[in-house]
C-alpha cells in the first residue's frame, strides 16, 4: 500500500466520525442557547403538500374535527353500571288453554280453543252501582206517554183518514142571530163597513185631501164592494193587499201634508225675524219635496189597482171611479186560530209571524205618540227655538210613517192568512169580518 493510500483511508475515517458527532454537538447549543435567551430555536419545517401526478386520482378530503371542548368545573366521571339488567320475559297470552312453549322455549304459541262456547261470558253489570258514584237509575211513569216528534210534513201531506178541513168560518157556531141575513145586508151597507174608532191612528188622515191644486180624486170603494163577483181566495188576497198598501200611500200622505202646513203656520208667525224665516223656510221646501214624492207614489199605485179591478168593475179606470180606500185597517190584537184551522205549510208560518208583526206595530204606536208628546212640549215652550221646533216635527213624521208601515204590513199577512185559510163558500158577511173590524155587536171570527 502507498503513502498516498493510507492518508486518504485516514481523511475517510476522520471525516466519517465528525460526520457523526456533528448534529449532537448542534442540538446541544442550540437548546441552550434558546435557555439563555440567545435565539429562538428554529420553526417546524412547512407540511408538505402531496401533489398527484398525471393520471392519479386524488383522495377524497377527511372533514375537520373540530376540538373537543374543555370541560367547565368538575366533570362528572364515566358512569359505568356494575350489574347487567336481565331480559324480559315473553308475554304470556292466555285463551282457553294455557300456551305451550315452542322448541326454542321462548316464543309462546297460542292455541285456540276449538269450541267457542268454551269462552266465558262478560261480567254483568250489577243492578246496584256503589255510593260514590251516586246514580240514581230513572223511574218511568207508566201513566205519562213519552212525546211523539211532530211531522212537519203533516201540513202539507195530510193523511187520507184526517176529518174534513176546519175553516175559519167555522169556529162559531152557524146560529141564526149571529150573522145578518143578506136582505138585511143589501138594505143597510153600512153593516159591512169598518168600525168608525176614534181611536184609530188613521182616524185624521183617512180622507181625500182638500189642497187646491191635488191630483188625489176617485171614489171610495169598501172591503165588501172589492171582494164582490171574486170566488177565487188568491184573487182576493192579492186586491186586498193592493187596497191597504193604497190606503197606507193616502195617510202618509195626508201626514206629510200636515207636516207642510205646520211648517207654513210657523213661517207666516215669524214676520220680522229673518233668521226664523230663513230656517222656517227651507224646511218648508223640503217637506214639500216629500209631499209631492208620495203623492206620485200613491197616484201610480191607484192606477195600477184600477187595472187589476178592470175585470171585475166597469168605468173603474175613469178619472172619478178610481178607486179610494174606505175601510180601516185592523191595528188591534187579531186571533188566528191557526193551531185549529191551519193546515198549509204557509198558513202555519203566517200564523207565527202575525203577533211578531203585532207587536211590532205597537211598539211604533207607542213610538209615534211619543214623538207627537215631544213637539207639543216644544211648542209650549218659551222662547221657542226653531231648531227644536224643525227637529220635532221631523220626529213626529217619521215615526208616524213608520207606523203606517207596520200596519200595512200586518193587513197584508192578516190578507193572505185569510186566503189559505177561508173556503170559497163562505158567507159575504164572514168573509169581510176576517179582514176588518166591525161593530162589536156583531158576532164574527174575530171574536
Amino acid at each position: 500500500m502507498s503513502t498516498r493510500s493510507v492518508f486518504g483511508l485516514i481523511l475517510l475515517i476522520v471525516f466519517a466520525f465528525f460526520s457523526a458527532a456533528l448534529p449532537d454537538f448542534c442540538l446541544g447549543a442550540d437548546t441552550e442557547a434558546a435557555a439563555a435567551g440567545g435565539f429562538a430555536p428554529p420553526s417546524p419545517p412547512a407540511p408538505q403538500i402531496a401533489v398527484p401526478q398525471i393520471g392519479e386520482i386524488p383522495p377524497a378530503p377527511q372533514p375537520a374535527v373540530p376540538p373537543k371542548p374543555e370541560a367547565v368545573g368538575n366533570p362528572l366521571p364515566d358512569f359505568k353500571p356494575d350489574f347487567t339488567p336481565p331480559a324480559p320475559k315473553p308475554a304470556e297470552i292466555s285463551v282457553g288453554n294455557p300456551p305451550v312453549g315452542n322448541s326454542a322455549g321462548n316464543i309462546p304459541s297460542i292455541n285456540l280453543p276449538v269450541n267457542l262456547s268454551a269462552i266465558p261470558a262478560p261480567a254483568t253489570l250489577p243492578d246496584k252501582m256503589p255510593d260514590k258514584f251516586n246514580t240514581v237509575k230513572p223511574t218511568v211513569n207508566p201513566a205519562v206517554k213519552p212525546a211523539v216528534k211532530p211531522n212537519i210534513n203533516a201540513a202539507v201531506n195530510p193523511p187520507a183518514t184526517r176529518p174534513n178541513e176546519l175553516r175559519r168560518s167555522e169556529i162559531v157556531p152557524a146560529v141564526a142571530d149571529m150573522e145578518p141575513s143578506p136582505e138585511l145586508l143589501r138594505n143597510q151597507p153600512e153593516l159591512l163597513r169598518s168600525v168608525a174608532d176614534v181611536q184609530h191612528p188613521f182616524h185624521s188622515f183617512y180622507e181625500i185631501p182638500k189642497q187646491p191644486g191635488t191630483l188625489i180624486t176617485g171614489k171610495p170603494i169598501s172591503v165588501a164592494q172589492l171582494f164582490a163577483g171574486v170566488s177565487s181566495p188568491a184573487v182576493r188576497s192579492r186586491l186586498l193587499q193592493k187596497y191597504w198598501e193604497l190606503a197606507g200611500l193616502l195617510v202618509e200622505y195626508n201626514v206629510r201634508l200636515d207636516a207642510e202646513m205646520q211648517c207654513q203656520k210657523w213661517l207666516s208667525d215669524s214676520a220680522g225675524d229673518v233668521q226664523r224665516q230663513n230656517v222656517f223656510s227651507l224646511t218648508l221646501n223640503q217637506i214639500q219635496q216629500q209631499r209631492k214624492s208620495a203623492e206620485l207614489t200613491f197616484i201610480m199605485t191607484q192606477r195600477h189597482f184600477a187595472e187589476m179591478l178592470k175585470p171585475y168593475r166597469q168605468n173603474i179606470t175613469e178619472k172619478d171611479n178610481l178607486p179610494l180606500p174606505a175601510d180601516f185597517p185592523i191595528y188591534k190584537r187579531y186571533e188566528t186560530y191557526s193551531e185549529k184551522i191551519a193546515r198549509s205549510e204557509r198558513a202555519v208560518l203566517l200564523g207565527h209571524l202575525i203577533p211578531i208583526q203585532e207587536q211590532l206595530l205597537n211598539s211604533k204606536m207607542a213610538e209615534s205618540v211619543a214623538a207627537h208628546a215631544m213637539i207639543q212640549n216644544t211648542m209650549q215652550q218659551l222662547p221657542q227655538n226653531p231648531r227644536d221646533l224643525i227637529f220635532t216635527l221631523n220626529q213626529r213624521t217619521e215615526a208616524f210613517c213608520g207606523l203606517i208601515t207596520a200596519a200595512i204590513d200586518y193587513n197584508k199577512m192578516i190578507a193572505e192568512y185569510v186566503s189559505e185559510t177561508v173556503g170559497s163558500g163562505v158567507s159575504q158577511y164572514r168573509l169581510v169580518s176576517a179582514v176588518i173590524e166591525l161593530p162589536k155587536w156583531k158576532q164574527s171570527a174575530l171574536k
